[in-house]
């Protein structure tokens, strides 16, 4: 201590455990260990000034140990969040380990098994039981707050979308360091990460109460003629006639290098739906049809996607028909 080691270099090695093999616990240590090392800073101050007495090199030194205060050690899942907090890693165990017996019950997945899930023919609705390791609030330009939040089980982690509406419903039971169900929509796409966007959030005990339904809590009208093959012919995208059957998403952009574009693009990327997507360029005065996999969902959270694509590119250049 002193040369190599400050005293927040101590503190992280206790709450990490890396000083475990000392016959105290870390609540002891990290109550006791400023007054320890105040002490050693006080025997340096005095050796400098000459202090040392005579035979002080011969003095029996003090067990330290008996100036730690006697309190209980903290709770595993204390103990767990230091190790956290210090080196990013669970060290003695895993929060999620004390849910083991209840995840299967209430029917949910685990993280890895909805990354490796096959979206393609359709959406796919989960129950997610994980410990909320951060949740960031972001305020929209409605001045509407959504939240991005990411949950970990014992298999990986992944990024919930929290959009107003069930954030106002459901903040409260969303804290970090703290275990949370969500259930909530997967969107997965080529080159991206899997997110989930959520439906609602409950408690573990609510979860045990309330069964889970894969069948989404809302009905898409348009869903059985959306899922119609396409012809194996047609290109993607191909160019379009404006015809009054035409319906789904329409957006106008300036053209495929605009800024517009790329922003409709990146916002819509975890949207994925059932209803097409139209996009007109206004450089090239064509409309094309986005292939399936751009395809969007429009309903969630009330029509949130239709206003906050407004937002981004102006509400005269997005269209619902």
């Amino acid at each position: 201590y002193g040369t190599e080691l400050n005293r927040r270099a101590v503190e992280s090695l206790i709450k990490c455990g890396a000083l475990d093999s000392f016959s105290v616990n870390r609540r002891q240590m990290l109550s006791g260990y400023e007054s320890i090392l105040s002490s050693i800073d006080a025997e340096k101050k005095a050796n400098v000034s000459g202090q040392m007495s005579l035979f002080g090199g011969f003095e029996e030194e003090n067990d330290e140990e008996d100036n730690l205060p006697r309190v209980a050690e903290y709770s595993l899942r204390e103990l767990l969040n230091m190790e956290k907090e210090t080196t990013g890693l669970y060290l003695s165990g895993h929060p999620m380990n004390e849910y083991n017996g209840i995840i299967e019950k209430i029917g949910a997945s685990k993280v890895l098994e909805i990354k490796q899930m096959n979206t393609e023919d359709g959406d796919k609705r989960v129950r997610l039981c994980g410990i909320v390791l951060s949740k960031k609030t972001k305020t929209t330009k409605s001045n509407d707050v959504m939240a991005f939040v990411t949950l970990e089980d014992t298999t990986g982690s992944l990024e919930t979308l929290v959009f107003p509406r069930i954030l106002q419903e459901c903040g409260g039971i969303i804290n970090v360091n703290e275990a949370v169900v969500v259930e909530a929509r997967v969107s997965s796409r080529e080159d991206e990460e899997t997110k989930l966007v959520a439906e609602r959030f409950l408690t573990v005990e609510e979860a045990q109460r309330i069964p889970f339904a894969q069948i989404p809590t809302y009905q898409r009208r348009s869903a059985p003629q959306m899922q119609k093959p396409e012809p194996v012919s047609a290109p993607a995208p191909a160019p379009i006639q404006n015809k009054p059957s035409v319906s789904g998403l329409f957006i106008r952009v300036p053209s495929e290098d605009s800024a517009e574009y790329r922003k409709a693009m990146d916002f819509l990327a975890v949207f994925d739906g059932l209803t097409p997507l139209y996009i007109h360029f206004a450089d090239t005065k064509k409309t094309v049809k986005a292939p399936t996999k751009l395809w969007v969902d429009t309903e969630v959270d009330n029509g949130y996607v239709i206003k906050k694509l407004g937002e981004l590119i102006g509400k005269e250049n997005v269209v619902m028909k």
